[in-house]
């Protein structure tokens, strides 16, 4: 107990049963979408960041999106957004390999004793 008898979940919003809530989804913005907002930062009449400023987008998001574009078109190193794709993939099913095995090895031990 915190000190004057509150509680974490005294400070929690009302309504939240959990003070760990995760944060909203980002939104998804189209490959189309950022393909133009590329091709429009390398006619080279206007800077990122006026480019960025004209679609109310952030200058950190659009030079991320250049980055990768740069990438995917093989003029700077890096992995590609498909790259980038499977390794989430494979680690996402890495980290339920483990915990598959994890729970195996814990069933192990239970029948082991039985």
């Amino acid at each position: 107990m915190a000190i004057g008898g509150n509680t974490a979940l005294d400070w929690a919003s009302p309504g939240l049963t959990d003070i760990h809530h995760q944060a909203p989804a980002p939104e998804v913005v189209h490959p189309e979408f950022k393909a133009d907002i590329f091709d429009r930062c390398r006619a080279g009449d206007r800077t990122i960041a006026q480019v960025a400023r004209d679609f109310d987008l952030t200058e950190t998001a659009v030079r991320s999106w250049v980055h990768q574009a740069e990438i995917d078109a093989v003029e700077r190193g890096g992995l590609t957004t498909d790259e980038r794709n499977e390794l989430a993939e494979l680690r996402r099913e890495n980290r339920q390999l483990r915990e598959d095995v994890g729970i195996l090895k814990r069933t192990t031990v239970f029948f082991a004793f039985m």
